[in-house]
């Protein structure tokens, strides 16, 4: 009877003082390992939706191209994409913004070696021609990956409409 009490004492007194710090310890090391895994998520998730919205643009270009036998001039820029006339309906609905809340670069003549005007992003510095430009020049051109590069010279940019295409990933670096 006594050896029964003792026993229920000693599983009734709960955690020691080791044992809690030991469960802190892990807890933080796997809370540290989760948000190193999850840094710059969000912003793999802003350069994605940044390629999907050029190439949703480039799409809309195609089509202005085969209604108006021509691109939008600089002077147009991705604006014109939007305009409804009695000859042909809107190309895009909207201007969308980049995911870094700035308007999508657009210039006629292609500065990368392509038959196609070039659309980009400056991505999240803001600053045209630095190595975070995302745009639809293709990567032997940059020397980067797929869709991104840099781009410099006058191009115009857009500055019209609202909203965004398409969902925005959140964080940052």
């Amino acid at each position: 009877m006594i050896r029964e009490q003792q026993q229920t004492r000693k599983a009734e007194r709960g955690f020691t003082l080791i044992e809690l710090m030991l469960v802190i310890v892990i807890l933080g090391i796997l809370a540290g390992v989760a948000v190193t895994n999850l840094t710059g998520v969000g912003e793999d998730a802003r350069r994605t939706r940044a390629q999907s919205d050029i190439a949703t643009i480039q799409n809309a270009i195609r089509m202005f191209e085969i209604s108006m036998g021509r691109y939008p001039s600089d002077e147009e820029g991705i604006e014109e994409l939007t305009k409804k006339t009695d000859e042909h309906k809107a190309f895009l609905p909207q201007v969308p913004k980049d995911p870094w809340g700035e308007p999508y670069g657009y210039r006629e003549e292609s500065e990368h070696e392509q038959d196609f005007p070039d659309v980009w992003s400056n991505g999240k510095d803001k600053q045209e021609g630095t190595d975070d430009d995302i745009g639809n020049w293709a990567a032997e051109d940059t020397g980067g990956e797929s869709g991104s590069g840099s781009g410099s010279g006058g191009g115009t940019s857009t500055s019209g409409g609202t909203g965004g295409g398409g969902g925005g990933g959140g964080g940052g670096e």
